[in-house]
């Protein structure tokens, strides 16, 4: 068949039926017919199955037959070939599959925006992308998107208020009239509105930016996040998240008055923030499509310098307006007995929860950075279990990797709280999770991971130590700290000949109470707890125990020579080996 209009570049699928259209004299139902279509575009009550959405190879070949041109050409018209970037079509070609598609993905399945000018100029050429849920303004004449009609007040290209545009077989719409129609027996031409006709309102630069942005995405380019670089589909789930995440909050936040935004885009924001959906449940949500060219544009007020950062410096400053936000809604929402996050069912990827921790770093606590921290690309969990974590981060780890952190903390404090972090970094589900998994007692640390949690400015800082303590564990051994308590528990004073033993290669005198100073010490270096939790140690294990027994404890701890401690370190390590423990 010799074709009197052939695609133009990005146009969109239905447009080209409807330009043949006008080329043939025929309606779009007629055309799908003569170029092969057949029921591939219909249900059977007439409505579009797949149509615009995906090609079947089937009709696809059957229509390069009768048109000559390329399948290639024709798959490019549908949205699948935005599918992998800013589209997730999985599952579309089933019946159920395809209405959870259109229910969730953010695009106009059954109705498109437009550029007027655009129209104008290519004699009525809609563009394919103009069907994304993020097309918002127009790249080259600087406008924002038309996407309702204002004399029937029904969305372009929708065919009706009730129903989606059918494939005609009795009405020829011209490519730039509106077409829809809402009152058949008066208007039974459709509504006559001339689509390049309509008044449009000019975009500010940020939101052009971010426009194009989007598209680089949509057309498979790998984007930036603050300092990462992301394939192109995680790019808009940031993008997705933060607009959803805005729109949660927006009770809560003020349009800055020079963001240049037109009117139409302040009207839709005040509209949505009383809109009913913030009330009741129901299918509309934060996280669902904005319904409006102009709500879109007003929630990208916030959105867009986020995606557009340029470094993670740039990107917490970016996101610190939604991040104050959210902090507040949670305050009132406890105030109110609401224990529901007010960001309920949005997905909130990795990168976009740790910009909006640093963004109130003090909001929060280390536990609100958990997930985020471990569901980073560059996070790789410790192959340590629970036994092999110390009671007590050794004194020069701590004091190298993780006491900066802790300013104003005494250290055996700061030393415990590490042991815990490191605890919940494992698996542990909560801080007295953690203090049960490393057999501390609970006396001793019942408040500890709160308390110690808010002191820290910087948690993601904080848990990349962490996690460097973790390696530095595994590298050593690991040891099993909870056999070796176990295997330890009856040491509350050296045994005589080897105290004295000791004691003469170190040309130390051998006293009693220094060989059960000397148990206390050993049980401490070797388990990783506390010394004040030494077998040796306790009232009950101690008979006659003396009252400065701690000052006593902590003189020969402090005092002791570095020849005993070797050989202590030496006789413990033998006891154990004897035992098949490490």
């Amino acid at each position: 068949m010799a074709l009197g209009v052939a695609p133009a570049p990005g146009e969109s699928f239905a447009s080209w039926i409807d330009r043949l259209g006008a080329d043939m004299a025929l309606p779009p139902g007629r055309v799908a017919d003569v170029i092969g279509l057949g029921r591939e575009a219909r249900a059977n009550d007439g409505t579009p199955l797949l149509f615009g959405v995906s090609l079947p190879p089937s009709a696809a070949l059957a229509v390069q037959k009768a048109t000559n041109v390329s399948v290639a050409r024709l798959v490019a018209m549908q949205l699948s070939v935005f599918d992998g970037t800013v589209l997730d079509l999985a599952g579309w070609d089933t019946h159920a599959g395809l209405a959870r598609v259109k229910r969730k993905q953010w695009a106009l399945f059954l109705r498109s925006r437009a550029c007027p000018a655009c129209l104008a100029q290519s004699g009525g050429v809609w563009q394919l992308w103009w069907r994304l849920g993020v097309a918002v303004a127009c790249p080259v004449h600087k406008t924002l998107l038309a996407d309702v009609c204002p004399s029937c007040g029904v969305a372009l290209r929708r065919g009706t208020a009730a129903t989606a545009r059918v494939l005609s077989r009795t009405l020829l719409i011209p490519p730039l009239t509106c077409g829809n129609r809402t009152d058949w027996p008066r208007s039974p031409a459709g509504c006559r509105q001339q689509v390049d006709a309509i008044e449009t309102q000019p975009a500010p630069g940020w939101l052009v930016d971010l426009q194009i942005a989007y598209l680089n995405a949509a057309r498979g380019a790998q984007m930036t996040f603050g300092d990462h670089r992301l394939p192109p589909a995680e790019w808009f789930q940031c993008l997705r998240a933060v607009i959803a995440m805005t729109r949660a909050t927006a009770s809560y936040l003020t349009l800055p008055g020079r963001s240049g935004l037109p009117a139409i885009a302040r009207d839709a924001w005040g509209a949505d923030v009383a809109a009913s959906w913030r009330r009741s449940v129901g299918q509309e949500s934060a996280r669902s499509l904005p319904r409006s060219a102009a709500l879109m544009a007003a929630l990208s007020v916030f959105a867009a310098p986020v995606v557009l950062a340029r470094g993670d410096a740039e990107l917490a400053d970016a996101i610190r307006p939604v991040a104050e936000a959210i902090a507040v809604a949670r305050a009132e929402r406890r105030q109110h007995g609401d224990s529901n996050s007010p960001l309920r069912g949005v997905r909130v990827p990795p990168l976009v929860e740790q910009a909006r921790m640093r963004a109130v770093p003090y909001r929060v606590g280390v536990v609100a950075h958990l997930a985020p921290f471990t569901s980073s690309s560059a996070y790789h969990p410790p192959r340590l279990g629970f036994q092999h974590i110390p009671q007590v981060v050794c004194a020069e780890d701590y004091q190298d990797l993780l006491a900066v952190f802790l300013p104003g903390t005494l250290p055996r404090t700061g030393r415990r709280y590490a042991a815990l972090a490191l605890a919940r970094l494992c698996g542990a589900t909560s801080w007295p999770d953690a203090v049960s998994a490393l057999g501390i007692p609970p006396e001793r640390a019942r408040a500890l991971g709160g308390f110690a949690s808010f002191r820290i400015a910087d948690p993601q800082a904080f848990l990349r130590a962490v996690a460097v303590l973790a390696e530095r564990l595994e590298q050593r051994g690991p040891v099993d700290y909870t056999a070796r308590r176990a295997a330890l528990d009856h040491l509350v004073i050296l045994p005589p000949e080897a105290w004295r033993r000791l004691c003469g290669q170190a040309r130390v005198v051998a006293t009693w109470p220094r060989a059960r100073h000397a148990a206390a010490w050993l049980w401490t270096e070797l388990t990783g707890g506390y010394w004040e939790e030494a077998p040796a140690l306790q009232e009950a294990r101690w008979p006659a125990r003396p009252l400065g027994w701690a000052r006593l404890y902590r003189t020969f701890a402090r005092t002791i020579p570095a020849v005993l401690a070797g050989s202590l370190r030496g006789w413990g390590t033998d006891v154990l080996a004897e035992a098949g423990i490490r």
